[in-house]
């Protein structure tokens, strides 16, 4: 019995079907379980609000989580995230450094729910440290009297606040980081200036095998890699690539929102003292992203609650993608 042909172009298009039938496949299962997570994920809450979330995770999941408690912010509030899972190799995701940038934190927060709800592989492969709000006195700022409040609350003179995202100890200090303490990109009188900053480091410094760090942002649908401080390229750049641009064709599939891929300093700005570069610079991970997620800038910081379930699905399609690649630890 002899089979029948296939031509090239048909095969062609049985491949492409199949792609897109696993991502979509992919999106499927990360589909919140219960009404009650779909309603979280509807909108924003407080620090208190999500402190208490936080905690609920941890008591429902006892036997694949723990809290993680790094210190206290400059304000004296917990600064708080969750690990999960007992794998060989560490990941690390970040949210909330910038504190108007409210939707990194039901983001990450998705992704937390999404790895305790499934507990599959993902959990013998990898241990995740997951940080939802790194800056918990900006926030609470943020909610009570400057919803566009991106700093810390320390006092540098007449002014308040470091942006984390410009404090850390590596490329500190020069282009696209202002000197200037009332300025919004203010890197501090000095890097790891903040308690944030230094909380977060000696966690990082504490790890071995970090396979993968992601830090949030909005907005801007952009998923870069190093450099920050430079548009120099990174020696492993093709393999950075490699792993954007699978997170961005995942990204895709549920709602059609377009992503770019690129080193950040390329397809952004240039900045230094950021988290990526400091995380990579210092060799504590080869593979260090900043996402800036929805959107292009019609609502920038500001946006609306009901693309908040749209936007953390998709992303979590985006790092579910690039979980299933074997991560280079070298």
């Amino acid at each position: 019995m002899r089979l029948p042909s296939i031509s090239p172009v048909s095969f062609s298009l049985v491949a492409v079907a199949l792609v897109y039938l696993s991502a979509a496949s992919l999106y499927a299962e990360a589909l919140p379980a219960t009404v009650a997570d779909q309603e979280w994920f509807k909108g924003y809450h407080t620090y208190e609000e999500n402190q208490n979330w936080l905690h609920t995770q941890v008591q429902s999941h006892p036997m694949i989580s723990s809290l993680l408690t790094l210190g206290k912010s400059h304000q004296g509030r917990n600064i708080t995230g969750i690990k999960i899972g007992n794998g060989p190799n560490n990941v690390v995701i970040i949210g909330l450094q910038r504190t108007r940038d409210w939707i990194t934190v039901p983001v990450v927060q998705y992704i937390i729910k999404q790895l305790v709800t499934r507990n599959d592989a993902h959990l013998e492969k990898y241990t995740f440290h997951i940080i939802p709000a790194t800056n918990p006195d900006g926030y609470v700022y943020t909610w009570t009297t400057n919803r566009n409040w991106g700093k810390t609350r320390s006092q540098n003179g007449l002014c308040y606040g470091v942006d984390l995202s410009r404090n850390w100890d590596y490329k500190w200090g020069g282009a696209g980081a202002s000197t200037a303490p009332c300025s919004d990109t203010y890197a501090g009188p000095s890097a790891s200036s903040e308690a944030e900053t230094t909380l977060v480091a000696g966690h990082l410094k504490s790890l071995q095998n970090v396979a993968l760090l992601i830090d949030f942002y909005a907005f801007g649908q952009l998923w870069t890699y190093p450099y920050h401080y430079s548009t120099l390229l990174p020696d492993n750049n093709v393999y950075l690539e490699s792993l954007a641009r699978k997170a961005i064709e995942a990204i895709k599939q549920p709602y059609g929102t377009q992503y770019k891929a690129g080193s950040a300093a390329n397809i952004r700005s240039i900045v230094s003292g950021t988290l990526m570069d400091y995380v990579y610079g210092t060799n504590i991970t080869r593979a260090a992203f900043t996402v800036y997620l929805r959107d292009h800038g019609q609502y920038g910081f500001v946006l609306p609650r009901e693309l908040v379930l749209p936007t953390v699905e998709e992303t979590w399609a985006g790092v579910a993608a690039v979980l299933e690649i074997d991560l280079d630890m070298k």
